[in-house]
């Protein structure tokens, strides 16, 4: 990833607000690069969870 599109990424996680998150996952006390890694795994996980969703009623 480009070193600019990464500290846009940093941006706008310091950004967002600690509100957002219940503490279950402590993702205030993350890393910005564990927030990274913790979007992008909850991203692939809605992603396949709708997949299997889908692919299991049928609604495409």
């Amino acid at each position: 990833m480009e070193n600019s599109k990464l500290l846009e990424i940093h941006n706008i996680i310091k950004k967002l607000d600690p509100n957002l998150f219940d503490g279950h996952t402590e993702f205030k006390n993350f890393t910005n690069e564990q927030k990274i890694i913790w979007l992008m795994q909850i991203s692939i996980f809605i992603f396949e969870a709708y997949f299997y969703i889908t692919k299991e009623t049928k609604i495409y």
